[in-house]
């Protein structure tokens, strides 16, 4: 859930997509956790900035928009990602 979400958990995410063989198979009951985790792997992996990353979210049919407290995690995990 959402609620349960923080950026250390989404870290925690992304570093065990990091040591997995590839390709790897993300899911999720309603799919949205499993393209918001995939989205910011990409994004973060491929260093891809904002606008290039909220164009492939939009080209792929991702609307974090739906439920806002993912879209508000989603714009500020990749924020700090960016920084760093």
């Amino acid at each position: 859930s959402p609620e349960a979400l923080n950026g250390e958990l989404i870290t925690q995410a992304l570093h065990t997509l990091d040591t997995l063989p590839k390709p790897v198979l993300i899911g999720c009951r309603s799919a949205f956790r499993a393209s918001f985790i995939a989205l910011l792997y990409i994004a973060t992996r491929q260093r891809l900035s904002s606008f290039e990353t909220y164009s492939l979210q939009k080209t792929l049919g991702f609307d974090f928009s739906l439920k806002p407290p993912f879209q508000q995690w989603f714009e500020q995990y990749l924020e700090t990602a960016l920084l760093q």
